[in-house]
């Protein structure tokens, strides 16, 4: 539910703003909160004007619990604007390939300058960030519609806030891994088709990583590896005609080859040490299967 200002007791008259503050956020700082009001140093306001400023930041969503103070003297006027902090995502950018998350970002702070990287659950600052994305892609040749949900975080706990092109899609002409076991595990190979001649989806890709190309990883032994952000490129000349295709590429950084060394037991009371070793089938030196690992925890937990 949107927040609405509370109206304090009636006060003197307005007049130039000399000082607007903003207090009670731990997520914005008090020239963030002016900035997000849409009032300005040396404008004549009313009190009417200050009320409708609050509104504007009840209705924005990341604040709730509005509030308002002014102090007038000799037609000179400071402004404080009370909040509480709302809900907030972090946002995610799904099928933008025309378009770098930099660029994406950079777009959303000239609209919004307070904007951060997290976005509310509701409100009027959807708007604008929706509205900004269409005109950044507007500007690439790109007339398409920009939708957002908020979703659960696949990879974590808490929800994001998704970004994503409706009526322009490109599909994925490949995908390229910058490590080689990834391309060459045949499982993976055999499991691409999820994605290649499919509509781009940067977080289709992100979960064909996490589900089908991790567990390649950790089988292994790379028990620390890491997958940064997938990049859309386009491959068609520059000089062609307009790309309906990308390639995706895949940065992974596989970190340490890790070997088993065998494992300690404390606090086991139901179940000696010896049946203990016994769901985790690993012997000292081989290298370390993360899922065989993960399975010897799951079976420890049944028993």
């Amino acid at each position: 539910m949107v927040a609405s200002a509370q109206t304090p007791p009636l006060g003197p008259p307005a007049g130039k703003i000399i000082a607007i503050n903003g207090s009670g956020s731990s997520k914005y700082t008090s020239e963030q909160i002016a900035a997000a009001c849409g009032l300005k140093l040396a404008e004549i306001v009313t009190k009417e004007e200050i009320q409708a400023a609050a509104d504007r930041l009840a209705r924005l969503g990341p604040f709730v619990n509005v509030r308002y103070r002014y102090t007038s003297h000799n037609e000179e006027t400071t402004l404080e604007f009370m909040v509480n902090d709302g809900p907030t995502a972090p946002v995610s950018f799904d099928n933008f390939p025309w378009l770098g998350d930099e660029e994406l970002t950079d777009g959303l702070r000239q609209a919004l300058p307070f904007f951060e990287g997290n976005a509310p659950e509701h409100g009027t600052m959807l708007d604008v960030m929706t509205k900004t994305l269409e005109q950044l892609l507007a500007a690439r040749g790109v007339h398409a519609v920009v939708e957002h949900e908020l979703i659960g975080d696949p990879f974590g706990e808490g929800m994001i806030q998704q970004f994503r092109v409706v009526g322009a899609s490109m599909n994925i002409e490949g995908v390229r891994f910058s490590d080689p076991l990834a391309g060459q595990t045949k499982t993976v190979q055999e499991r691409l088709s999820d994605l290649v001649g499919k509509a781009y989806s940067r977080f289709a890709v992100e979960l064909f990583l996490n589900d089908q190309v991790r567990p390649v990883y950790l089988q292994h032994g790379y028990l620390r590896v890491r997958f940064t952000q997938p990049l859309a490129r386009f491959t068609a000349p520059p000089t062609g005609p307009p790309p309906s295709t990308v390639l995706v590429v895949v940065p992974i950084e596989p970190g340490p080859l890790f070997h088993w060394n065998g494992v300690e037991w404390t606090g086991n009371k139901a179940l000696a040490a010896t049946v203990l070793n016994g769901f985790l089938p690993l012997q000292p030196g081989e290298v370390a299967d993360g899922l065989k690992i993960q399975a010897g925890w799951q079976r420890v937990e049944a028993e």
